[in-house]
């Protein structure tokens, strides 16, 4: 049955979607901003998941501000580099809830298995999967 009533459309109803497109699209600046940035500069300003234990392991990849100097010698960044290895090809959890004893034998058991990396270093990200 149709009816001839209309919808009153108040001030609050137009204010209100106003403020849903800015927040919309300032939510959609933001993460353009924060995919553009560099991982240096995403871990600097704190834009990544702290419950993601290769994200938090990424964080040793990056250099200190004050000196630019690595958190970590080139030889741990190797091993961060396996996690990632460990990461993209057996697929484990990625929540530091699930980091315990089984988690590093099945990463140990990936890199007797699988031995080097199939990744290259020279473009390494922590961000990219």
């Amino acid at each position: 049955m149709k009816t001839n009533e209309r919808e009153v459309i108040t001030e609050e109803n137009v204010s209100d979607i106003a403020d849903g497109i800015l927040f919309d699209h300032a939510r959609t600046s933001r993460l353009k901003r924060i995919d553009s940035m560099d991982f240096h500069d995403r871990y600097k300003d704190g834009y990544f998941n702290k419950e993601n234990i290769f994200e938090v392991f990424g964080f040793c990849w990056t250099n200190k501000s004050k000196n630019k100097r690595p958190y970590v010698k080139g030889g741990y960044k190797s091993v961060i580099f396996h996690l990632n290895d460990f990461r993209f090809n057996a697929k484990p959890s990625e929540r530091i809830s699930d980091f315990n004893d089984d988690w590093i034998d099945q990463f140990l058991q990936f890199k007797v298995e699988k031995g080097a990396p199939n990744l290259h270093i020279k473009n390494y990200d922590p961000f990219n999967e």
